[in-house]
């Protein structure tokens, strides 16, 4: 957004606003149960667990359980370690077999590391699963569902509360800098000469081993997303935060997006929600539905 002074007042206005359709796949049969990520520093996290019970209710809100079972590697060593230890001695063909049948089996129960099942306040837990502590550990400070998540994620919504370290970090180089990262603006030449060039940070290409700034920045430092960079030349954060978007998911940008754009069908940075699916940011791409009943795809002006 370009730079604008309050009418009123006259003070800077902030440019915090983004104009990108927020979208989600949901399947290409609409059958793909969303949910929900949450991402807090690491130091926080336990913190904003206990702020999602305090808000939901301890009868409505639960760890999301994990079943531990044996792995086919431990379940063919339980059938050689039978064999050592009654003195038995079985063909190999016969090994696998038993290892088949051990492997699977539920070994210990756990909980998933930010998961957290919410009930609707309307129904009971019971409806769902039954209820326990992880490992049976009954001075956890958190109840988990019996079943494994996976088994009820199509029936429960499921809030991930992951703790990251970016949000650490920045809060280290506020202490450290004394400056507010609030304070930053979103456009801020410096930051985003980062994503064309190295002149910003006072080296050169061939001194860091690649063409752009980028080897710090979250999300942007990875061989892959440094290659999209490269290709794709972003210079807004509106930008960025669409290209963020392409390389998330499999199959997105590699096989996808990377072929649509390079035959110039598209370009990266305008959304297309067509054809009952969603799709991630093609500009000037078109689709049209012919009377064979099949949706074509072609460029537009």
């Amino acid at each position: 957004m370009p730079d604008k002074d309050c009418p009123n007042c006259g003070h800077k206005l902030s440019k915090n606003g983004q104009d990108i359709p927020f979208e989600t796949f949901l399947g290409f049969d609409g059958d793909k149960v969303p949910d929900i990520d949450l991402n807090f520093s690491g130091e926080d996290q336990p913190s904003a667990h206990l702020d999602v019970r305090d808000i939901f209710g301890e009868e409505y809100a639960f760890r999301a359980g994990t079943v531990g079972t044996v792995a086919a590697k431990t379940a063919y060593g339980f059938v050689k370690g039978y064999e050592r230890d009654y003195g038995k001695f079985y063909r190999e063909a016969e090994v696998e077999r038993l290892a088949q049948g051990a492997a699977g089996v539920k070994r210990t129960t756990g909980q998933h590391p930010g998961g957290i099942v919410v009930i609707p306040n309307y129904m009971d837990v019971y409806d769902f699963t039954p209820v326990q502590y992880p490992a049976d550990d009954v001075t956890a400070e958190w109840q988990t569902t019996h079943f494994n998540f996976h088994d009820i994620d199509e029936n429960v919504l499921k809030l991930d509360v992951l703790g990251h370290d970016d949000p650490t970090m920045i809060r280290k180089l506020q202490d450290l800098s004394g400056i507010d990262p609030n304070e930053i603006p979103m456009d801020d030449e410096g930051v985003m000469a980062l994503f064309s060039g190295t002149d910003v940070l006072g080296v050169t290409p061939e001194q860091i081993g690649t063409p752009t700034g980028m080897l710090g920045i979250p999300e942007f430092g990875t061989n892959f997303v440094r290659g999209m960079v490269d290709e794709t030349h972003p210079t807004t954060f509106a930008e960025l935060l669409q290209l963020s978007g392409l390389s998330h998911g499999t199959d997105v940008w590699l096989g996808n997006a990377q072929d649509l754009i390079k035959a110039g069908d598209c370009g990266p940075y305008q959304p297309l929600s067509d054809v009952g699916m969603t799709s991630w940011f093609y500009p000037h791409a078109r689709w049209s539905r012919s009377k064979d009943g099949l949706y074509h795809h072609g460029a537009s002006a």
